[in-house]
Parts: structure tokens; sequence; C-alpha cells
């Protein structure tokens, strides 16, 4: 079990997610009492959840690794609330959030009761997309959203561009997410925060449709930070929706 358990975090180590959850499951067959102990089973969800984006798993595996986890009588209120974040991201990646929302209501469900500090915030973060995904109300979701940021938080280009961020990621309300991101540009004084604003504001001018103003403003990005490798990349993902637009 031990050199199975090895191998398969090597290959996940290594971006090797069909491998790593090779080797995983092969642990589990071989030693189950020994396998969860060593937390294979939350190591095959984010194995799962990870290559979905390299399109090695689908949605449904992903959710079948989870089962696995949310089935057992005593799981684990860290890996309950680390599969809902998980699952949410992973349906949004394919454009499918609704997908999510068991997940959000059993998490929220069997961590009511928790007391850890740790546990509280990472279930407060998912209060929101409960309300965006779940109940179909995004006026409510980007509400509860702001009451989890600090009480100054209009004044601090870092929460501002988090609160743009969210609601880009999560397609809610485009039009406040880019006040948002403007105002963390105008108040950013560092170059390098300044330029990650820059981005996250290009990224909601996409989604609005200007990929022109949001190529202008990658360009704007490299100025300030031009060794930034994701930046060039950004900058090729906006030129080729400015020449769809056009």
């Amino acid at each position: 079990m031990r050199d199975a358990l090895v191998l398969g975090n090597l290959a996940y180590g290594n971006f090797k997610y069909t491998e790593a959850v090779h080797f995983y499951s092969g642990a589990q067959e071989i030693d189950p009492a020994a396998a969860l102990a060593a937390n294979i089973p939350i190591r095959l969800v984010r194995s799962h959840y990870h290559g979905i984006k390299s399109g090695e798993f689908t949605l449904d595996e992903l959710a079948t690794s989870a089962e696995a986890i949310l089935q057992t009588e005593n799981s684990e209120p860290h890996q309950v609330l680390e599969i809902a974040d998980r699952l949410v991201r992973a349906a949004r990646y394919v454009d499918d959030p609704s997908y999510a929302s068991p997940y959000l209501v059993k998490a929220l469900e069997l961590t009511a009761d928790e007391s850890e500090p740790d546990i509280i915030e990472r279930r407060s973060n998912l209060v929101p997309l409960y309300a965006l995904i779940v109940e179909g109300d995004a006026a409510k979701a980007m509400e509860t959203r702001k009451q989890l940021l600090p009480v100054d938080w209009e004044n601090d280009p870092k929460q501002l561009n988090r609160m743009a961020w969210w609601c880009f990621e999560n397609r809610v309300n485009l039009a406040k997410a880019e006040e948002f991101a403007r105002k963390a540009v105008q108040k950013s004084q560092d170059e390098t925060k300044k330029a990650n604003c820059l981005d996250t504001l290009a990224e909601i001018l996409n989604a609005r449709g200007n990929a022109a103003a949001a190529l202008e403003t990658m360009e704007q990005a490299i100025a300030l930070d031009p060794k930034n490798d994701y930046y060039q990349k950004q900058l090729e993902k906006f030129k080729k929706a400015e020449t769809k637009e056009s």
C-alpha cells in the first residue's frame, strides 16, 4: 500500500492525474483501512478535480470520488467543505454551476454545529455560493459576500480586487465588478499589485463583451509587470477575443 501511495503522490506532484488516480485506487484495494488513514479518498477527489481542467476526467467522475467520502458515517468537516468548494469550481469550469447544489447543501448541513474557527471561516465562504447556486439569489449572494470583507474594504485595493474577482468568477453583477476593479486599480500604489488588478479588470471587460478594452487594459498590466509570463498569455487570449468580435 505504501508503494502505491508514494507513486500516487509522485504522479500528482508531476500533474499526472490519471496515474495518480490509478495508484491511489490501487492503494485502496490493497488496504482500505490504511488508505483511509492516509487520506487517500480526499487525494482521489483532488486528482479528479485537477484532471477535469486537463481533460482527463469528467465532472461525474469527480462526483463519484466525492460521494465515497460523503457517504461514510464520520465525514471530516474540513473534507466536506473542501469537496463542496471543489465541486463548485469544477462545475463552474464546465459551465454547469447547478451541478454543485447538492454538495453545497450537504456541506452546510453537516457543518452547521461546528465551532472550530477554521471550519467556521471556510463554511462562511460557501454561504454566498449557497445563496447564488442553491437559492438562485444573486443579490443576496453579493451582499453575503460583502459581509465577509473587512469593515473598510472599499478603501483597500486588495479587498476590492478580491470582490471584483469573486463577481467575475460567479458572473454576478459584472457592472459592479468592473467598478470594484477600477477602484482597486486606482488605489493600488505598488506596480505589481496594480498590474494584478488590471488583469482582473481586463477579464471583466472581456466578459462584458469589450475585448478591445480588455486588450488595452492587459497591455497596461504588462507595462507595469513585463516579466510576468501569465500576462503575456492573457494578452494573446484577448487578442483572439478581439478578432472574434471584429
